[in-house]
Formats: C-alpha cells, sequence, structure tokens
C-alpha cells in the first residue's frame, strides 16, 4: 500500500509540474525600449498566451499594446529557453527570452534588439504570483534558494544567451511592514542586504544600493515560493544595464527534514538536483 501511495504521488507530482507554464496570464511588463542612452522604464499591460502539446516545447504569444509576437521556447525544469535563439522578426531581433514558473509563482523576461542599430537593445521583464489573499511576512522569514538567470551588461554581447545561477535568499521581519532581504551575488562577494517594503505578496526596495542604480526590482509571492524581476545600471555607466528573473523555494530547516517521509525526502533531493542545472 505504501508502493501505491508513493506512486500515485509522484504521478500527481510529475502532472502537476508538466502544466507549471501553460495558459494566459495577465501581466505587467516593465521595460525599456532602448537601453543605449540610460534606463527609463516604462509600464504596460498585456497578454503572455503560454502553450505546449509535450511539456517540453512551448508556443509563447505575446500582446502587447495591440501588436502580437510569437516564438518558441524550450523546457529544462522550472525554465523555458528562446529557441531557435536568437529569433528574427520584421525589423528586429529577439535576442533572449526567459520564464521561470512553479505553477503559481512566475517571472519573465525578453531582450531585443533593432535589426539596424546594434546599440538599441531593449529589455522587459514581468513577475507575479498567482496568490489567493494577502501573505503574511512572518510564513516567510528564513532562508531560499533561487535559481536565476541573469546578464550583468546587456550591451557587451545582446545574441549571448544569459548565465544560470543559485543563489541563496535570506527574509527577515524589519517590522512595520518591512524586510530585510539578502541576496547572494557571487561566492567571493557574500550577500548583499536590502530593506524592502512588503504590500500583499510583493516585496520593492524601500531604499536604494549604494554600488547600482536599483531601477526596478519586485519579489513576487504566494507564500510558498518566490518570483524575482531585476533591472540596474552601473553607477559610473548608465549604459552598462544589468538584468535577472529568479524562482526561489524555501530550504527546510535540518529539524523539520527528519520529520518527512522516505518518498517526500527523495523527491526534494531530485528536485534539488534538477535545480542545479
Amino acid at each position: 500500500m505504501k508502493t501505491t501511495i508513493i506512486a500515485c504521488t509522484l504521478l500527481v507530482a510529475s502532472a502537476a509540474y508538466a502544466d507549471a507554464f501553460d495558459g494566459t496570464h495577465d501581466i505587467t511588463r516593465v521595460f525599456d525600449t532602448n537601453i543605449s542612452d540610460g534606463v527609463t522604464l516604462e509600464s504596460s499591460s498585456d497578454t503572455l498566451a503560454v502553450s505546449t502539446s509535450d511539456g517540453v516545447s512551448y508556443a509563447v504569444e505575446m500582446n502587447a499594446s495591440g501588436q502580437t509576437a510569437d516564438w518558441s521556447m524550450a523546457r529544462s525544469g522550472d525554465l523555458l529557453s528562446l529557441t531557435p535563439q536568437p529569433t528574427s522578426f520584421d525589423g528586429w531581433t529577439l535576442c533572449n527570452s526567459y520564464m521561470f514558473s512553479d505553477g503559481v509563482n512566475r517571472a519573465f523576461l525578453m531582450m531585443g534588439q533593432e535589426a539596424e542599430d546594434a546599440t538599441d537593445i531593449s529589455i522587459s521583464v514581468a513577475g507575479w504570483a498567482d496568490a489567493a489573499g494577502p501573505v503574511a511576512l512572518s510564513d516567510l522569514v528564513g532562508e531560499w534558494r533561487m535559481q536565476t538567470v541573469e546578464n550583468w551588461n546587456l550591451r557587451s554581447d545582446p545574441h549571448e544567451p544569459f548565465m544560470s545561477n543559485t543563489r541563496s535568499v535570506t527574509i527577515s521581519d524589519a517590522d512595520n511592514g518591512q524586510a530585510t532581504v539578502g541576496i547572494e551575488l557571487t561566492s567571493d562577494e557574500g550577500i548583499q542586504y536590502l530593506l524592502m517594503d512588503f504590500d500583499g505578496n510583493v516585496f520593492t526596495p524601500a531604499e536604494q544600493l549604494d554600488n547600482c542604480v536599483l531601477h526596478h526590482l519586485a519579489i513576487y509571492t504566494d507564500g510558498q515560493g518566490l518570483a524575482l524581476t531585476r533591472i540596474a545600471s552601473e553607477i559610473d555607466d548608465a549604459t552598462d544595464v544589468s538584468a535577472a528573473i529568479g524562482l526561489g523555494q524555501p530550504i527546510p530547516e535540518p529539524t523539520s527534514l527528519s520529520l518527512l517521509p522516505a518518498g517526500v525526502m527523495l523527491l526534494a533531493a531530485r528536485r534539488r538536483r534538477r535545480g542545479r542545472c
């Protein structure tokens, strides 16, 4: 009987996992149509339709400001990536596009380049969480593991795929509806801490960092996972622009791991290994 229960659990998890991206999503896209003169962000309410027949190859259609663009993406775990990369349209090129999803928390990114002007690079991000209602900040306090795709200089090689990394994130309650959020940068740079406002189910910066200009940073949550979007630039070079999106899951406390059934621990271990790919 136990074997049957584990098998059913695996089957249900696989079915839910395969449909994590599928659907039509109303998004608020934050974007700059040309970063060559620095970052000036705009926002728009758009529609992103994602469909698949096999859980591996996905068709994406975005309707923005009355214009429609469609392209293909391929799945690897919780991440979709543009394929073929890059993809050419009439007058512009989609250099990179990525989408994270755990079925509830999602982050999306697209980066384009004008065909007649290689310095005319656009960047767009959108994040959202299908939360049933406001989330309690106290439920988010702790350590998280976040998978990211990121590019620290968009103009250097617009057609180069983004880097994939795994970052640690810590969240602590700073009172009065604020949280201190620490995001690991690199192994030699340590963790960068930032005071953030928390409203409903979204974290936004309450202050600026001292080593860059944060043009946009938001972390969305349903209380169980995180989705991150970020656009920043260097203080001494406004055209040196970086962008990242990420998807995070809580790291269980060591004492709670011992209480999990063996089958659940096995599933968690397999999911962590898949996230490092």
